[in-house]
């Protein structure tokens, strides 16, 4: 064979074998995308029947119920509660066993807002401006002074950051597509109480998770969480949300819920009594 005829038949060869090689790449690099999708650190993927993911559209935005944008708090409302902070620091100090005059090594700083509502943040937007290790929680208007109660119509997330200090957010209701909506909560869903009971109402609920243990719970315990969101946060489901189905509502934080990918959750009483159904927070 002299050398055109073998340029001749490696040119069919190619040819032939060109649309099968296309093919194996181009199924190649659609494997590679996907596992790189599901290899995300920051995931909502998990054992969760109820994960954060719509099944029938896979769309974000028919996904998501209600959002609302952040906004800080005043200077003015700020040093309110830090002269607030300090004058319940000092009270302790001086009627405490923590406290000097008792002998004691000194009182930790009062926080407004205690370290026991906190729950971890597992927000990626979020993580950005507060940092990685930052906890928060949500309060309700009647936990704020009148002055700094017009500025959390809706109530205000609370964001303990790792050095130590506290940022205050208030919260505005926005549509689900501005590009203010940085919390963002799903669709309506059944609550299903983990332990024994179908408690119907936020009170009911509350005390069936059995407020005072003897032992007291693990922080991650389930029924810890939801009564601690239920006895700190809950109010008239109006300061939240204009829906006339509800009645009550409170905040479970991160781990009452979900799991580790949990971000937290709104739990409502319906006005009917008939059950309570929780609203998720959304991590996308």
């Amino acid at each position: 064979m002299n050398q055109l005829s073998a340029i001749l038949l490696a040119r069919q060869v190619v040819n032939k074998l060109l649309p099968f090689t296309l093919a194996f790449v181009l199924v190649l690099l659609a494997s590679i995308a996907q596992a790189s999708s599901y290899g995300d650190g920051d995931s909502d993927s998990d054992s969760d029947s109820d994960s954060d993911s719509d099944s029938d559209s896979g769309h974000h935005s028919n996904r998501v119920e209600f959002a609302f944008a952040l906004t800080p708090f005043s200077q003015q409302a700020v040093e309110t509660i830090k002269a607030d902070e300090e004058r319940l620091t000092e009270w302790d100090e001086a009627y405490f066993p923590c406290g000097v005059v008792n002998g004691g090594d000194g009182c930790p700083r009062h926080y407004l807002v205690p370290d026991v509502m906190f729950g971890k943040m597992n927000i990626p937007a979020l993580v950005k401006d507060f940092g990685r290790h930052t906890r928060f929680t949500w309060i309700p208007p009647w936990w704020a002074e009148e002055y700094i109660q017009t500025e959390m119509m809706n109530g205000a997330f609370v964001f303990a950051l790792e050095d130590g200090s506290r940022e205050y957010r208030s919260i505005q209701k926005v549509p689900v597509y501005s590009p203010d909506a940085v919390l963002k909560f799903g669709k309506e869903q059944k609550f299903k109480y983990p332990g024994e009971g179908s408690p119907t109402t936020l009170d009911e609920l509350f005390w069936i998770t059995d407020p005072w243990p003897d032992p007291p719970p693990e922080p991650a315990d389930v029924s810890d969480a939801i009564t601690t969101g239920i006895f700190f946060t809950q109010t008239p489901a109006d300061e939240l949300l204009d829906n006339p189905a509800y009645s009550e509502v409170a905040w479970v934080m991160p781990l009452g819920v979900r799991g580790k990918k949990d971000c937290g959750a709104f739990i409502f009483s319906k006005v009917d009594g008939s059950e309570i159904v929780m609203h998720r927070c959304l991590r996308r």
